[in-house]
């Protein structure tokens, strides 16, 4: 293993939080992002998944969980290569989160799950989409909101196992959703945490307001010249007060959305020159992912680039940070992990 400060110190394919990672299709890999040793290869005859894997998971208790096209979550014991088999969904799922003990899925077979991770048991099946669900965004209440390839926006309440709200005004297939805050108090007395965004291919970024059911703010942040436009990501930078909404999308650029007025654009940086997939924020700071394999940083407060990496050799899919530590992965199949230092 290569350890050089500030450069790469691992290669593989990367779809996780933490320090686990899918490399070979099938399998899950977990690593030491302090070591950048492979801890261990989550794959066997018996147990693991037998198709492309798309989403992994930490949750709440340190457990990882993962799932693939083989329309199957893995719940993974913490030592070993063993594991729990969640099925109910009649195909591909693309996407998983953890919310306290459970875990909430979503899938091409248009259906929202939620899951007890402890016992392996279906608790509720949600249903109201029309098409795939694509993207799912949790808060810390016990709500989800997901988005689908019917342009719709739908938030569920999970504990009771129930739709909450079914937001209808995009023109395209939702492809990012975010909640924008807990306890955070507006004029109005409601909280932050009942606001979310969702991002869509028709370039927009619409800001809805959970107890009132609409739309609170319309945004045609990535919208081309010519009319077309997709939103890439969706982000929330908490160093400005209250709170700033950052986004990406097919025009290239990167977006600060001001929540105190309107969500109105504060500012634009347009230093990528391909499509801007995938974000992180953390503190003032943004990173963000491209299409040709650039990883940039942004000063979400000061509204200006700061440093540039050519992290993959392909489109940048997925970033996440801890600390001091930055991983990038991509569609060339690397995930690349940084150290600052």
């Amino acid at each position: 293993m290569d350890r050089r400060d500030g450069r790469p110190t691992e290669r593989d394919e990367m779809d996780a939080l933490g320090d686990a990672y899918s490399r070979k299709y099938d399998r899950v890999y977990e690593l030491s992002l302090d070591s950048g040793r492979v801890i261990r290869t989550l794959f066997t005859k018996r147990y693991g998944h037998c198709e492309w894997v798309t989403s992994v998971a930490y949750l709440a208790d340190g457990t990882l969980a993962s799932a693939a096209m083989d329309a199957k979550i893995c719940v993974w014991s913490p030592s070993g290569v063993r594991c729990t088999d969640m099925t109910g969904h009649s195909g591909s799922i693309s996407a998983l989160v953890g919310i306290g003990t459970s875990i909430v899925s979503t899938g091409y077979d248009q259906t929202v799950r939620v899951w007890d991770s402890r016992s392996g048991a279906e608790t509720a099946l949600l249903a109201g989409h029309r098409a795939p669900v694509l993207c799912v965004a949790v808060d810390g209440a016990s709500r989800a909101v997901t988005g689908g390839r019917d342009a719709l926006a739908c938030a569920w309440d999970i504990g009771a196992g129930a739709r909450i709200g079914r937001m209808a005004g995009h023109k395209g297939h939702v492809t990012a959703a975010r909640w924008l805050g807990d306890g955070v108090t507006r004029g109005d007395g409601g909280g932050a945490g009942d606001l979310f965004a969702t991002g869509a291919q028709d370039g927009h970024v619409r800001v809805w307001d959970l107890r009132a059911r609409r739309a609170v703010a319309n945004v045609a942040v990535h919208v081309t010249e010519a009319g077309a436009g997709a939103v890439g990501d969706i982000g929330v930078c908490t160093a400005t007060s209250p709170f700033d909404v950052v986004t990406s999308g097919a025009d290239q650029r990167v977006c600060v959305l001001d929540s105190r007025r309107g969500f109105s654009v504060r500012w634009s940086m347009d230093e990528h020159r391909d499509y801007v997939y995938s974000l992180a924020v953390g503190g003032r700071i943004a990173l963000s992912g491209a299409g040709d394999g650039t990883l940039l940083a942004h000063d979400v407060v000061a509204g200006r680039p700061l440093w540039a990496l050519g992290a993959n050799e392909a489109a940048v899919r997925c970033i996440e940070c801890d600390g001091d530590t930055v991983v990038a992965s991509g569609d060339d199949g690397n995930a690349i992990v940084y150290k600052a230092g």
